[in-house]
Parts: structure tokens; sequence; C-alpha cells
């Protein structure tokens, strides 16, 4: 029988593959050796900034990195800084989280403006619709604007926040 042997273009990139895995592996080991008698012959040791109040024995000029640790302390570069929250924030939270006022009173339509003050609120009492400000009272029951939002309007009655939504 005769027998065709075909050239296989995988066969010759799979061999080429090892030859270079094996290259890289032998040029790294050679590389390291090399580095290793390198620094054992020449004595070549790199000094390490110490960031803690521990002492090197095995250094010269200790006092020196005392000195290094002393002054990156009063840098207070690694000193942590806590957030204080703004009182705002937690205000404008107990406002958007607060609970829906139910009532005579219907939120109709929001017209937002760029600055929240200036914001207007249209509102449906008895079947009648009128428009308010911010900070304004609404004659019916001695009810007071707070903030207006996109989708609700926060409201202040009888000393409670309540919440006034779109729908």
């Amino acid at each position: 029988m005769l027998k065709i042997r075909l050239k296989n273009p995988f066969r010759k990139f799979t061999c080429n593959q090892f030859i270079f895995i094996e290259l890289s592996i032998i040029f790294l080991v050679v590389f390291h050796t090399v580095m290793v008698f390198w620094s054992i012959i020449y004595n070549d040791s790199n000094d390490m900034f110490i960031l803690y109040d521990g002492q090197a024995y095995d250094s010269q000029n200790s006092t020196e990195k005392t000195k290094v640790i002393d002054s990156s302390k009063l840098s207070k570069m690694f000193e942590r800084k806590i957030k204080k929250p703004d009182k705002e924030m937690e205000m404008n939270d107990v406002l958007f989280y607060s609970p829906e006022y139910i009532g005579e009173i219907k939120l109709v339509g929001v017209v937002e403006h760029s600055e929240p003050s200036e914001s207007i609120a249209i509102l449906e009492i008895n079947g009648k619709q009128k428009i308010y400000l911010t900070r304004e009272n609404i004659e019916y029951e001695d009810i007071v604007i707070v903030r207006i939002f996109t989708d609700r309007v926060i409201i202040k009655y009888a000393g409670k926040y309540y919440s006034l939504i779109i729908y």
C-alpha cells in the first residue's frame, strides 16, 4: 500500500510553540541565577521603606528610618478621613421617604425649575386647581409646602411631613 503523507501546518505550529515555551523557561532560569550571583558578589542590598514602629537591627541607619516614620506620621498622609454626613442630606432623605398624605388635597402637576425654591406645584383642593410655590401656605387646614420634587411634593401638616404623589 502506498501511504500519502500530507503536510500539516498545525503540527509545525505546535512544534514551534513548544520550542518557544522551552526557550523562555530556560531564559528565565538563567536570568534569575545570574541575578542571584550578581547580588551575592556585589552585596547589593535595597532598603525598603518601613511603615511600622519596629526597629530594623540589620541596617546601620535605623535613626534615619525612625525620622522618616515620625515625619510620615506628622504629614497625616496615612490618617483616615471620616466624612461627616450633611444634615441637609439627612433632611432630604426624611422628606423624600415621608408617608403619603391622605386627604382632600391631590397633586395634579409639577413645574420643575433649576432652582428648587422656584418650582411650582399644581394642587387640586375640592375640585379646584391652584398653583403654589415652596414655603407657601395652603388655605386648607394650615398646610405648608416644604419641598417640590419632580414626582412628589412634600408638605408639613400638624408638625409632620407628608408627601403628595402624582398618579
